[in-house]
């Protein structure tokens, strides 16, 4: 994003992390001086599902324990860093282009927020033991039997439809 405006490119930078990333130092420097610079051509979206591989962030998940790594309020942070922040569900394919849609010239960077639940729609929801597993045999034929219709396909669908819908 810095290299595009030094370079007076149009170009456009988007980075994607889990909530979990956040609780690493460097992620939080950079973003310190991403918005300190006003990069208005870079655009963050955050997976907000409350696990990380070492314990919970969120307080969605019930009392912090020793292991976890609370994560503050997401949008006073975000804000103090001076970015546009939008908050979406992150289940819904219509939040999520229209949130691409908001893709605007800005002179500060831009978030969004999207609230997730790990495994949503299946029996593994929440289950933090699949944070860093992949479901075989009998648990991927139940998962696959408990998805919606189309789920299957990669969550893919007509953007015409959905604009329209």
């Amino acid at each position: 994003a810095h290299a595009a405006k030094l370079a007076g490119k149009d170009w456009r930078t988007l980075v994607i992390v889990g909530d979990g990333e956040l609780t690493e130092g460097s992620c939080d420097e950079a973003l310190r001086v991403i918005g300190h610079m006003r990069l208005g051509n870079f655009w963050f979206l955050v997976n907000r599902n409350g696990h990380s591989t070492i314990g919970h962030n969120d307080e969605r998940h019930g009392a912090a324990t020793q292991r976890d790594l609370p994560l503050e309020n997401l949008v006073e942070k975000f804000n103090s860093y001076r970015f546009h922040v939008q908050e979406i569900n992150g289940h819904s394919i219509v939040d999520i282009q229209e949130a691409f849609w908001d893709w605007r010239e800005s002179t500060m960077p831009h978030v969004i927020i999207a609230n997730t639940e790990k495994g949503h729609g299946c029996h593994l929801a929440n289950e933090r033991g699949w944070h860093y597993r992949v479901p075989k045999g009998d648990d991927l034929e139940r998962i696959r039997r408990e998805l919606p219709d189309g789920a299957h396909d990669h969550g893919r669908t007509d953007s015409a439809a959905v604009r329209a819908g």
